[in-house]
């Protein structure tokens, strides 16, 4: 039996609706002797293109609204997890290559014991960085250099919100064939400009060495923080690294085109349903009548 993804099924309700809008329309207006055509054309007429103005700005609020409440989760998510660290943070610990890179950047870097190498920056006004014991001990002084200062760069742009936003609209918009790709594209372009920028303060040999041994570690952090070991990305990372360059996630201009016409589509819906509530008060009255 043939599956309808979720957007095309939501795409077939409204096109009956639109089929059953039209269907109403014609019948209210319609008079004995009249063509199909100069009925339909009456229809037309009769609609009130402020009620469609009307119905696209209460559209336009309802994306606000479940932008907002993404985000929310999103904070809501990040707290959680940041509140099972809470008693794991080490006080007191020394460590010669942080000591150095904080009066470098005048900055505070938070260090958590655990036994998995982690690395990440987290914040939205006031971004922080954190690493694990664990990540201290299993690379070198110039490895741990390599690693906060592509956090710094996270850390500096506050990379943390500006992907938290990214990942609201795609949520928001998932039904666009182009949503995920851009998504993959500006985080891949973030972790890439960390790199080259721990690149210009360490040289590549510490950042490649310190990518490479935190391969095998997966990150369990999906939501708004930028991570070092980001497994998703180590093919481009490495690949860029090598080579300078990296193969992007191309778009193709059939995905741009039905991400268009998906715009296109739910505008006329907008519209439709707008026209649909116009008819059927239309009939109302002349059923009072």
């Amino acid at each position: 039996m043939l599956q309808l993804s979720r957007p095309y099924s939501i795409y077939i309700a409204c096109l009956v609706s639109i089929i059953s809008s039209f269907s109403l329309c014609f019948f209210a207006y319609h008079h004995e002797g009249q063509s199909f055509w100069d009925g339909m054309l009456m229809c037309c007429n009769s609609h009130s293109w402020e009620q469609v103005i009307k119905v696209l700005v209460i559209l336009l609020v309802v994306l606000c609204i479940l932008f907002i409440v993404y985000f929310v989760d999103i904070v809501q998510k990040t707290k959680q997890f940041l509140s099972t660290l809470t008693p794991y943070k080490v006080r007191g610990f020394f460590s010669q290559e942080i000591e150095t890179f904080q009066k470098k950047y005048s900055i505070q870097i938070n260090i958590i014991n655990d036994k998995r190498p982690v690395a990440f920056t987290y914040g939205f006004v006031y971004p922080q960085i954190i690493i694990s014991t664990g990540l201290i001990q299993l690379l070198d002084s110039n490895e741990i250099e390599a690693v906060l200062e592509h956090e710094y760069y996270h850390y500096r742009n506050k990379d943390p919100f500006k992907l938290s936003l990214y990942k609201c609209l795609a949520r928001l918009f998932f039904f666009l064939p182009i949503t995920e790709k851009i998504l993959k594209r500006y985080v891949t372009q973030k972790e890439l400009a960390a790199d080259a920028f721990a690149t210009e303060q360490v040289g590549l040999k510490p950042i490649a060495s310190a990518l490479y041994k935190l391969m095998t570690y997966s990150s369990p952090l999906s939501f708004s923080t930028a991570h070092f070991q980001n497994s998703d990305l180590k093919d481009v990372r490495i690949e860029f690294l090598l080579t300078g360059t990296h193969t992007r996630a191309s778009l193709s201009k059939r995905e741009w085109a039905v991400s268009i016409l998906h715009l296109i589509f739910i505008t006329v819906i907008a519209g439709c349903v707008s026209f649909l509530w116009q008819n059927i008060s239309s009939m109302i009255l002349l059923l009072k009548i």
